[in-house]
């Protein structure tokens, strides 16, 4: 091998935001190029497209050290090695900076996509409207969040906890608490800052966005839409304790409608149901998905039976509601 082929000691490439499919064929080319292997993603949905491939554990403190053991590894196959991370390599990855940094002659980078990528669709929004930044979770302060649009990535629940106690964020900042965008078990939901105690579980692939939803150049439904407007009502003062006051404006609402059947009691009806949902931590839009879906498979499989629906009777109906529900669900 001569040229470029012996100058790059370390080749680095990004296995992207989610499964195999956000991997590049560059990459793949060089992941079959590179038999000695290393990756800082063990767990990356797409690390089946790297076999064997030896583990680095990331450890800012010794960037030289974990640079100096791939340049050695590379010496002694006299190939070049690979290092497969998530991502994009260019995002948030301190060892491929301080390749780039101190040995860019022997490294090259493969490009990747970032999840920053897969995030601005998912959100609907525009980074370059108003300067997105991107800071992760550990080092985030109140003046950051208070300086525009801003993503907050690497959220765990001690970062979940930390970024719900700086002081000096307005309670009624828009935030969007996003996880495993990209990945199947994708969801975004809307809320303010002062609800940030109540959101549910958070993991490693979770990150916050700080802005107005207003920004976004795709529009929410009215259940997400709701959702929102409510957590800020409760951020102002102005939202339901808890789950037995929601039970109970449910019925307040349902007895409004009985009272005037039109179409804003019927709104505020459904406005109600969204404050149960939000209270149990469950997204509205994805519930109502669902109980769709139920439905309409319900109606699939009592139409596959071939029954004579027009000449059946109720109690006939009944029973095969009955046994789509349980073959169904």
């Amino acid at each position: 091998m001569t040229g470029p082929e012996l100058q790059h000691r370390v080749v680095v490439v990004g296995l992207g935001p989610g499964g195999e499919e956000f991997v590049s064929s560059q990459a793949r080319e060089a992941i079959d190029a590179h038999p000695a292997r290393f990756t800082l993603a063990p767990d990356h949905p797409a690390m089946s497209l790297v076999p064997d491939a030896a583990i680095i554990r990331q450890n800012s403190s010794d960037l030289q050290g974990i640079a100096q053991a791939l340049l050695d590894a590379a010496s002694v196959v006299g190939t070049g090695v690979l290092l497969a991370v998530p991502g994009s390599p260019l995002v948030q990855e301190p060892v491929v900076a301080f390749l780039l940094t101190h040995h860019r002659e022997t490294t090259r980078v493969v490009p990747g996509l970032s999840f920053l990528d897969v995030l601005w669709p998912a959100l609907g929004v525009d980074p370059f409207q108003g300067g997105t930044r991107v800071v992760e979770a550990g080092v985030v302060t109140s003046d950051l969040v208070g300086a525009g649009p801003l993503v907050i990535t690497d959220l765990d629940p001690d970062g979940l906890k930390a970024c719900a106690g700086l002081t000096g964020v307005p309670m009624n900042t828009d935030v969007a608490v996003v996880r495993r965008v990209g990945l199947p078990g994708e969801s975004i939901e809307w809320t303010v800052w002062s609800e940030l105690p109540k959101v549910g579980l958070v993991e490693g692939l979770s990150s916050l966005y700080v802005g107005a939803p207003e920004l976004a150049f795709t529009p929410r439904s009215a259940l997400r839409e709701a959702t929102s407007v409510q957590c800020r009502g409760a951020g102002l003062g102005f939202g339901l304790p808890d789950l037995a006051a929601a039970f109970a404006d449910v019925e307040d609402e349902l007895a409004e409608v009985r009272e005037e059947p039109s179409a804003a009691e019927a709104g505020d009806l459904l406005f109600a149901a969204v404050q149960v949902a939000r209270h149990l931590g469950v997204d509205p839009e994805e519930a109502l998905r669902g109980a769709v879906q139920r439905f309409a498979g319900r109606l699939e499989y009592i139409v596959g039976c071939g029954a004579d629906l027009r000449s059946a009777g109720k109690e006939d109906l009944k029973l095969l509601w009955t046994r789509a529900k349980a073959e169904v669900g």
